[in-house]
Order: C-alpha cells, then sequence, then structure tokens
C-alpha cells in the first residue's frame, strides 16, 4: 500500500508544502532549491516514456501546475526559475504523443482529442445545468475553447455549480484535497458567521479572500482541461532564431560562467538516452543550440561593451534628446 500510494503523498506534500511556504514572506535559499528540483524531478519523469505512461496520467488528476501557479510561491520575486520550469512541466504534460503506443500524434489527431474533451463537457452541462449552461451545451466550440471565453463564461456562475462542474470534467474531489478542503470550509463558515441583513437592505455581499481563491482555483483547473492549444510544431516554427534580451541575460536560461559550480537547476532541456518523439528530440537539440548561440553573443557583449565605455545617462528623460 505505501508503494502504491508514493507518488500521490509524495505530490500531495509537496503541495501542501507550498501552502505554508506561500504564508512567508521571505523564502530561504533551501525552500527555493526544494521547490526547483522537486519541478525538475517532475519533469524527468514525465519526458521519458517508460515512466510518462504511468506517472502523467497521475500529474493530470493531481492538476499540479495548475496548483503550483496558483500558489502564493509563484508570485515570489525569487521563484522566477520555479515558474520557467513549471512551463516546461507543462509543455511536456500536454506534448501530443499516444503515451500507449509511443507514437507522435498528427494535428487532426489532437484537434480530435480536444473535441472529445468538449463533448464530455457538453453533456455535463445539458444533463446537470441545463438551465444555466443550455447555451454552452448547443455552442460552437470554436467560440468557447480560449482563455478569453472560458473566464467570461465561468465567472458568473455560482460556486456550487463551478465545484459540481469541476467533479464531473476534470474529476475533482474537493473533500480528499486538503488544500480544497480547507478553503471551501473557510468559505462556508464565512458565509454562516454572516449576519442576518433586513429584508429592506439587499447589498450584494463581496465574497472574501478564500472564496476568491477557491473560485479562482476551480476555475483554472476547468481552464487548463478545455483550452485550445497551439499545435506544437507552429509553435516551435514561430521560434525566433536570435535570442532576446531578455534571454540573453537570463541566468535560468543561458548560465553564467563555464557551468561549473551550478549546483541547482536550470531551465534547460536534457539530452537523455531515450526521447519521446523524434520532434522532442530535435527541439531539445535546436533549444540547447540557440542558448549556446545566446552565451556566445553574451561573451561578446560583455567584451566589447567596457572597451566602448557605454553608459546610461540618467539625467536625461525618458522620450528627450540629450
Amino acid at each position: 500500500a505505501h508503494e502504491k500510494n508514493f507518488m500521490p503523498t509524495l505530490i500531495d506534500g509537496f503541495i501542501e508544502g507550498l501552502e505554508a511556504m506561500g504564508m512567508r514572506q521571505v523564502m530561504d535559499c533551501d525552500e527555493v532549491l526544494y521547490v526547483e528540483r522537486f519541478v525538475e524531478f517532475l519533469i524527468d519523469l514525465v519526458n521519458q516514456l517508460p515512466t510518462r505512461r504511468y506517472f502523467r496520467p497521475l500529474l493530470t488528476d493531481k492538476h499540479v501546475v495548475v496548483r503550483c501557479r496558483a500558489s502564493a510561491v509563484a508570485g515570489k520575486p525569487e521563484a522566477r526559475l520555479f515558474n520557467q520550469l513549471l512551463d516546461m512541466l507543462s509543455f511536456y504534460e500536454w506534448f501530443e504523443i499516444d503515451e500507449t503506443k509511443g507514437e507522435s500524434l498528427s494535428f487532426h489527431q489532437v484537434t480530435q482529442r480536444h473535441y472529445e474533451t468538449w463533448e464530455h463537457f457538453q453533456r455535463v452541462c445539458f444533463k446537470h445545468h441545463k438551465e444555466t449552461l443550455n447555451h454552452v451545451a448547443v455552442g460552437n466550440v470554436a467560440n468557447l475553447d480560449t482563455r478569453e471565453a472560458l473566464e467570461d463564461l465561468f465567472a458568473p456562475l455560482e460556486l456550487e455549480i463551478l465545484q459540481d462542474v469541476c467533479a464531473k470534467v476534470c474529476f475533482v474531489n474537493v473533500e480528499e484535497d486538503v488544500t480544497l478542503k480547507a478553503l471551501k470550509e473557510n468559505v462556508e463558515q464565512h458565509k454562516q458567521e454572516k449576519p442576518d441583513q433586513p429584508k429592506k437592505k439587499k447589498r450584494k455581499v463581496e465574497p472574501n479572500a478564500d472564496e476568491l481563491r477557491f473560485r479562482k482555483l476551480l476555475t483554472e483547473i476547468l481552464i487548463d482541461r478545455l483550452i485550445r492549444r497551439d499545435y506544437q510544431l507552429e509553435e516551435v516554427q514561430k521560434m525566433p532564431l536570435y535570442p532576446t534580451e531578455e534571454v540573453l541575460w537570463d541566468p535560468n536560461l543561458v548560465p553564467e560562467g563555464e557551468g561549473a559550480g551550478i549546483e541547482g537547476a536550470l531551465a534547460l532541456p536534457k539530452l537523455n538516452l531515450q526521447f519521446l518523439t523524434v520532434l522532442d528530440y530535435l527541439l531539445r537539440n535546436f533549444t540547447l543550440y540557440r542558448l549556446e548561440s545566446a552565451y556566445e553573443i553574451r561573451q561578446d557583449l560583455e567584451d566589447v561593451i567596457p572597451r566602448m565605455h557605454a553608459r546610461l545617462d540618467t539625467d536625461v528623460a525618458e522620450g528627450q534628446e540629450p
């Protein structure tokens, strides 16, 4: 039983730890290193086919990426690398591959999977919430599967309806989740503590922080499941060959020095002995090649700028000639 529940218990403990770390003003170095290393560990499990077959369903069921991005830790300044690793984890979670056969999915197959998810969602809306979500059940998917449309769709819903839809579509059991259960209990307790208002003075009661966070978390879980994602091959074709200024001076993408003494994680792909598909292999090499070129460009800039005696004139206002 312990071996069967090892990974679910480990992930639950990590999410609970994130909640505790988010309540502090500043995270120490060990805590930052722990959350970065843990996300890197999840990436290593999901980007190799033998472990991906068994681990990805658990990763999707626990909604790890959504829960991490919604945590207070993700908003801290020292969590920049943590957020970049989450982007890598999300990329490999939704990588276009058939885990059973180990074959790459075509654009048609990816689109078919997306519409199967929406078909299930529309059936839930028609069967259980026809009065509220009937327009979704008979609506055009192409007009509803963007982030803006989904946010407008879920914003006016009552919290009970949102929770029921999330349970039936994303299989989220609030009672078995420690964080969600605590938020739900706080929301119910807050509603019970409200004093009874006179009937003549009906005012719109502003939701408390726990209710807002509970609603946002359920909404993000639904959006993550229903949103239309761009085909990954098209995203690769849109990537620029030359690095931007943000990439050049980001130590998480382009490490400083010769690489010696780097103890923490890096938001870089790894060249393992096994890859998911040929596209995965080519994409990892292409990304590393781009970052290697960025490192050489940055070295040239670091060499030339001091010899040019370049300086920033802070006395000149923006938009004015010196």
